[in-house]
């Protein structure tokens, strides 16, 4: 588990994303099915569970796009790596189209569509025969806080370098990611729950310290053993 949130100040406005991917996955979990509403906007919600393929490309395409334009890129992310990692989604759906039992239809969404549609920022239809729900100004595909990815070299190292990651994470069903917020019950992972069912208070209740990855509590223990089928990233601001 890699938490992605260093010593802030959290408030009530605080978001909380949940990225968990199995070490081993069937082949009968891959899935080409794309969601029905296309929301491409993370942010806080009270809970709200992400796995159809292209919710979660678009997550892991907005984040790794952003971070290329910053300065403070610790990763030093370049426009070849995310090239790179364009070919690797391509050819993972190539694969994947050749596994699934149930093939898309042909008017549905591929990868390229949804990094065009990303490109345009939300501006251009997603496909010719989709219209999409929410794309004007206010639902334009975003992740919250983006920037806390900026030092999370194990996340992005297997982005880039980690093909079966990348496919396991975007084309099968049993990864996930869950997004909730501070003022409703935390981080939600399957299985365990929500983090503040096992808290009897919030954490930004009276103190300013961050919870220590080995003391919180019963849900941190659950956590621990989770870890070992499944690689876990929280990301919190």
């Amino acid at each position: 588990m890699r938490l992605i949130r260093r010593n802030t100040f959290e408030t009530n406005s605080s978001s909380t994303h949940a990225l968990v991917i199995p070490h081993k996955v069937d082949n009968e979990n891959y899935e080409l099915g794309d969601s029905l509403d296309h929301n491409y906007s993370y942010g806080r919600e009270e809970s709200r569970l992400v796995d159809n393929w292209d919710e979660k490309l678009a997550y892991v395409y907005i984040t790794i796009k952003e971070l290329n334009e910053w300065a403070e890129n610790k990763f030093k992310i370049t426009s070849e790596m995310i090239e790179r990692f364009k070919e690797n989604v391509n050819k993972a759906y190539n694969e994947v189209y050749n596994i699934v039992k149930y093939k898309p239809y042909e008017g549905d969404p591929k990868p390229n569509d949804i990094f065009n549609y990303i490109d345009s920022d939300g501006k251009d239809d997603l496909v010719k025969d989709y219209i999409i729900i929410r794309n004007d100004s206010w639902w334009s595909p975003y992740v919250d806080h983006v920037g806390q990815f900026a030092d999370e070299d194990d996340f992005l190292n297997k982005v880039f370098n980690d093909y079966e990651f990348i496919k396991r994470f975007i084309f099968n069903k049993e990864s996930y990611i869950t997004i909730g917020g501070d003022e409703y019950r935390g981080y939600n992972i399957k299985t365990i729950g929500f983090q503040y069912d096992y808290e009897e208070h919030y954490i930004n209740h009276g103190t300013e310290q961050n919870p220590q990855y080995e003391d919180v509590g019963e849900f941190w223990d659950k956590l621990k053993e989770y870890e070992k089928e499944n690689d876990v990233f929280l990301k919190g601001n």
